[in-house]
């Protein structure tokens, strides 16, 4: 299915709404709030179960379904992506290995002990396949899309460098956030540029 991600990322939404609302409060600054605080709380925290309390979270296993289900419907557009925008044969490659190690390395991120070392390989898949997409995006002439990539990516880099120097860690999850939607949003707008199949 062509536009099987953009799907993906409108239900990715819902359910990360909806799992916000049943999550029963707490985050890094106060480990006795009452609700999901959209500044302080990761993503991450919607899928622990009393990691700043003793509170029963019931939003856990939505979070756990939203992101495999982002995980499999990313790793399914990166594979798909040289059908419809044209990518040298080595990228091409490239990106669709580096696009599905991506997806498979992402769906473990909600196990406590392999979070980080998930987030860390995740990360350095997706940067060679960011770097190759938007590298064919400017190949191709998207010049708009080439420019939402790049803050994109700046975005993430951003947050990368926060989370790992622990610097402003407080804005950290709102930067994750931005930086997430962000991404989210450009990678929907480039499925939808999707064309007609290029033909082998």
């Amino acid at each position: 299915m062509k536009y099987f991600l953009v799907i993906v990322i409108v239900l990715f939404f819902i359910l990360y709404f909806a799992a916000t609302f049943l999550y029963p409060g707490g985050h890094h600054l106060d480990y006795n709030a009452l609700e999901f605080n959209w500044i302080h709380n990761y993503w991450c925290d919607l899928y622990a179960e009393g990691y700043y309390n003793d509170r029963s979270n019931d939003a856990m296993d939505i979070a756990i379904g939203a992101t495999i289900l982002v995980a499999l419907g990313i790793g399914h557009f990166f594979y798909i992506y040289p059908n419809y925008i044209k990518v040298s044969p080595l990228w091409t490659k490239l990106i669709r290995i580096c696009g599905v190690m991506t997806a498979l390395t992402m769906i473990p991120v909600f196990i406590d002990r392999f979070h980080s070392l998930s987030i860390i390989v995740a990360s350095i898949f997706g940067l060679v396949v960011l770097i190759g997409v938007i590298k064919s995006i400017w190949n191709n002439n998207m010049t708009r899309l080439f420019t939402s990539g790049w803050i994109g990516l700046l975005l993430i880099i951003i947050s990368n460098v926060m989370y790992y120097l622990q610097l402003m860690v407080e804005w950290l999850p709102l930067v994750q956030k931005v930086a997430f939607v962000v991404v989210l949003i450009w990678l929907c707008l480039l499925n939808l540029s999707f064309g007609e199949k290029i033909k082998a």
